[in-house]
């Protein structure tokens, strides 16, 4: 009968299409102070807003469609003093509860009762875990990105070290979170409704800047049925709109600051960051309720600063060093020789004798294999010099020597870089006080190269990403009438992204191969082949050097170069058209009805080829339309003992791909990818137990389509290149079941206790192994690995939080989860990596790399505001100041152990545990009623202490590898500081506001 329903519903809205929710509700009941009786006719206004409402006969009224923000709220009736609730915040999706009780007056005598609002700690309409964050608390924590602010969020980690991520995700600039022991990649990100997700490898698609951001709402329960297309969390982003009045920010960050005050890592690192917005009225009379926001960010930085050993190799001849008394490594090798650490002498004079044939070499040496101290200098031909043409000396270890000619310099070293472009606006056309047109946009462009240990000494062989997004909207909201509005919204999101190495001069280099894609591309011309075969030397790549320049018989002119360039040569770009929208009515006090329609179409043009420099590289190519739509109708019903969030949601998606019709059969013909569909039934119940307790239940069913990546690999079908991995686009969608249950406690005026446990059940993940057979006819003997739904996982846990909120100049926010988080395989490709076949592919679960089973979040925030702290001589010196503290904890990574070279059972080992103190001060000054000019120091990693984010399979250890280590590897092989996370670096800002 409800799929009856929601389907007539549906039908009666197809002209509206559907979208996730970017308004809130604010409702309540007004009373006589004296009698304690409801008032009628009472009028409610929304100050600075064409929004308000009048009480019914029960003296209850309610106003739908509110952005989020804070609002006065008054009112107004004759006989009765007009009364004011100042700083009512609206929440996105949520009611906001405003009562009233008016003090009836005989004469008007202009008097007016204000009242400042209080949040209330327990809201039962949350049926699952939701957390805010509103544009002021961001403002006043230590985070740059979206990402940032997620992770401050129970049961949500971004996975840090290059080395724990996912293979290329780093390289190619992608964010690795995963939510209540989920996969990475199975989170909705929207931005003022519209979803703006990378269709090609998942994820977020782009970046928003901290300011443009009015609220941003991370659920991670079992979200309501108005969203989709995620199996673990929702990150629903509001931007700010224009208001009536002018308003202004400019903020300017920088580590140089810190750098210049002697902080060598912040010296280098080279951070600075200009952000800024302007909003309020178009002053053009012919255009009047036009308003407009804008804001922008430019950011750069160093990829990583890491904090090398004081082991370096000094190719100064010894002779140099014992014949000069004065240089500090005569002292030394002096002391070294009467500790008995240098055996070969016992003089500086006898050492003479010997210096034709000795080099020195650094510090006191550790040696790995033996854990024996070795001596500070070794023979000359022990190191094997040699010397290629063009490129630097060379040196190759042979059992004894410690040190890379290439490692010269000790302590803090600056890799890569950042940069980041943010314009995010938004046009607000209020055409009349029940119709509104929103013309959002925004432009972002990241650039950057990051580190790799591998190419410690090569850094111009790493490729450096260009990632590049826009978008643009239509947005139309109408106000029927007082209980009805709808919301349409067209889109358009468009992401361009490539990976090039560059040569001298910012020369890119080309990779030859044209013949790759010319049925495909009939003009494809890529440049001759100018990627030289990569070369190492003790375990490092060699650096990119140019050597020449060739002119070939085509009269094309090819640069020749020597060294390591990285393996992507790749240029993709998707666009995504999008039409939403939603009808939202109000029913009566007790239902809430939305339903509405989503609809996309993608184009997806890739092209990449990997290991350009060998004769049969890894190519990929295509250009793909898929289409994906949902619907949905779900009702809020609000009663005074219960509440329900009841939903359904119906899911569609043709991938319009190419694949064989078996997947595991190549002779099985060629067809077009399958539909895909479900219908996610989704509850949720709220009880309020008293006046300060609550309880709640959720429950849902999820869909999500596979990346695109995995649908689409290796579209041309070819059998014959290098190990072929192929996508399957007849793959269907992932599922997960979700469950969640807690109880919300308030203690006092201030506090709350939260405890929710919850459970997730995901079926039908993308997984790949390898198949052989044998096809007599054609193909004879093949093999090939395959992305199926051939992947599962499970996770549970347990969510713990305690909240204060501001009073007493402070508030409090500290969230615990436990979890435990399997699955047979962590990623996609794992099994395609790691050489599975049908019979080895694992069918039971183990734990994932990115499982923590504790994890601890916590921010704790001082507020002082004018005329608060102490006084001293007459000031109030910590008046206008805040302090806010982010403290992270929680259980280290699991690893592999390994024994004698053996791994043993998977991920069965765990790293040490991580801790961190971010903090921000701020100190503002009022320059009269209008101007306020703050000063910021953000310090991130506030202690400095070195989190073990790698370690040795072998020890668990992060600097000793153990007895099985290669032998003939050197010092600087297992120098190793990214093993270790961020360390302490500082940012100091001048922040200037005019409203």
């Amino acid at each position: 009968m409800l799929t009856a329903i929601a389907l007539v519903s549906i039908a009666a809205l197809a002209a509206v299409v559907a979208s996730a929710g970017t308004t809130g509700k604010i409702e309540g009941v007004v009373r006589d102070r004296q009698t304690g009786e409801p008032l009628p006719g009472v009028n409610i206004i929304l100050e600075q807003t064409t929004l308000g409402a009048a009480t019914d006969h029960n003296g209850h009224f309610f106003i739908i469609n509110v952005p989020p923000g804070v609002y006065n709220v008054t009112a107004r009736m004759i006989g009765y003093v007009t009364t004011t609730v100042r700083g009512v915040r609206v929440t996105v999706d949520l009611t906001t509860r405003v009562n009233f009780e008016l003090e009836p007056t005989v004469v008007d005598l202009g008097r007016e009762i204000v009242v400042e609002a209080e949040r209330p700690l327990i809201q039962p309409e949350v049926t699952a875990k939701r957390n805010v964050y509103t544009a002021e608390m961001i403002s006043n924590m230590p985070v740059n990105t979206v990402q940032d602010i997620m992770t401050l969020s129970s049961g949500i980690i971004q996975i840090e070290g290059y080395q724990n991520k996912i293979a290329g995700f780093d390289a190619r600039g992608l964010d690795q979170t995963h939510v209540r022991g989920g996969r990475s990649g199975q989170i909705a990100y929207m931005i003022d409704g519209v979803y703006v997700e990378d269709a090609i490898y998942a994820g977020m698609g782009t970046q928003v800047n901290r300011e443009a951001i009015d609220e941003l709402t991370v659920i991670t329960g079992a979200f309501d049925a108005e969203y989709g297309e995620a199996q673990s969390a929702v990150v629903n982003i509001v931007t700010k709109e224009g208001a009536s009045r002018f308003s202004s920010m400019l903020e300017m960050n920088s580590g140089e600051v810190a750098g210049w005050l002697g902080s060598e890592r912040d010296d280098l690192r080279n951070a600075h960051q200009v952000i800024g917005s302007v909003s309020g009225p178009v002053p053009l009379p012919f255009l009047r309720g036009l308003s407009f926001f804008l804001s922008g960010e430019q950011a750069y930085r160093k990829y990583a600063v890491l904090e090398y050993d004081k082991f370096t190799f000094d190719p100064t001849p010894l002779t140099d060093v014992l014949n000069n008394p004065k240089d500090p490594r005569y002292k030394q090798i002096e002391q070294q020789i009467q500790a008995g650490i240098i055996t070969e002498a016992k003089s500086i004079d006898e050492l003479k004798t010997k210096t034709n044939r000795y080099r020195y070499v650094g510090d006191v040496l550790r040696h790995w294999a033996t854990g024996a101290w070795r001596k500070a200098w070794s023979l000359e031909e022990d190191w094997g010099l040699d010397h290629v043409p063009g490129t630097r000396d060379s040196l190759e270890g042979d059992g004894i020597s410690e040190l890379i000619r290439w490692d010269d310099k000790a302590g803090w070293r600056a890799f890569g870089f950042y940069t980041n472009w943010d314009i995010t606006g938004k046009l607000t056309w209020r055409l009349s006080p029940s119709l509104k047109l929103l013309l959002p946009f925004s432009f972002n462009e990241r650039r950057f190269r990051n580190y790799d240990f591998w190419y410690t000494f090569a850094e111009k062989g790493r490729h450096i990403v260009t990632d590049r997004t826009e978008r643009q909207g239509i947005f139309l909201t109408h106000q029927i009438s007082p209980r009805m509005f709808y919301e349409i919204r067209a889109s358009r999101f468009w992401k361009y992204r490539k990976y090039r190495v560059y040569g001298i001069n910012d020369h890119e280099l080309t990779p030859g191969h044209a013949d790759l894609f010319r049925q495909f591309i009939p003009n494809a011309d890529f440049g001759p082949q100018e990627y030289p075969s990569p070369t190492t030397h003790g375990g490092f790549y060699d650096d990119l050097v140019f050597v020449r320049y060739d002119t070939l018989p085509d009269g094309r002119i090819k640069h020749v170069y020597y060294g390591s360039p990285t393996q992507y040569w790749t240029r993709n770009y998707q666009q995504t058209w999008q039409l939403q929208g939603s009808m939202t009515w109000q029913i009566h006090r007790n239902h809430q009805v939305k339903m509405g329609f989503d609809y996309k179409r993608h184009d997806l043009w890739f092209l990449e080829i990997q290991h350009p420099y060998i004769a049969n590289p890894y190519p990929e190519y295509y250009y793909t339309h898929p289409i994906e739509a949902s619907a949905y109708i779900q009702d809020k019903m609000e009663f005074q003992s219960f509440i329900v969030n009841a939903g359904l949601r119906w899911d569609f998606a043709d991938s319009k791909g190419r694949a064989w019709r078996d997947w595991s059969d190549p002779t099985s013909g060629v067809v077009q990818g399958k539909k895909k569909w479900q219908l996610s039934p989704r509850l949720g119940i709220g009880y309020p137990i008293t006046d300060k307790s609550t309880f709640h239940f959720a429950y849902g069913h999820f869909f999500q389509v596979p990346d695109y990546r995995d649908l689409y690999t290796n579209q041309t079908l070819n059998l014959n290149s290098p190990l072929p991995l192929f996508g399957w686009a007849n793959m269907d969608a992932a599922r997960t079941i979700q469950y969640e249950i807690g109880v919300d406690q308030q203690f006092g005026e201030d506090w709350k206790l939260s405890v929710a446990a919850w459970a997730k059940e995901n079926n039908g993940d993308p997984g790949s192994y390898r198949l052989t057979g044998f096809d007599p006819d054609s193909l004879g003997l093949y093999s090939y690995s395959i992305i199926t739904n051939s992947d599962f996982g499970s996770s549970r846990g347990l969510d713990i939080g305690l909240h204060k909120r501001l009073s007493h100049y402070y508030f409090l926010d500290i969230e615990y989860t436990w979890s435990v988080a399997k699955a047979n395989k962590y990623y996609s490709w794992a099994g395609y990596w790691e050489g599975d076949t049908e019979e080895s592919h694992p069918k039971r679960e183990y734990l994932m790399p990115w499982d923590r089973t504790h994890v601890i979040d916590a921010a704790v925030g001082f507020a002082l505001p004018p005329g608060g702290g102490p006084r001293v001589l007459g000031l109030r010196p910590l008046q206008n100041m805040t302090y806010q503290f982010i403290v992270r904890a929680g259980s280290g990574y699991p690893y592999t152990p390994t024994v004698g070279g053996q791994a043993l059972e998977p991920n069965t080992a765990r790293r040490p545990w991580m801790f961190t103190i971010d903090a921000v001060v701020r100190k503002d000054f009022l320059v009269g009623r209008s101007l306020r000019v703050g000063m910021l120091a953000r310090v991130y990693n506030l202690l400095d202490r070195k989190n073990v984010l790698e370690v040795y399979s072998e020890t668990g250890s992060p600097t000793d590898p153990g007895p099985y280590m290669s032998r003939t590897a050197t010092s600087t092989y297992y120098d190793r500081p990214h093993h270790f996370g961020s360390r302490r670096f500082i940012d100091l800002g001048l922040r200037i506001e005019f409203r």
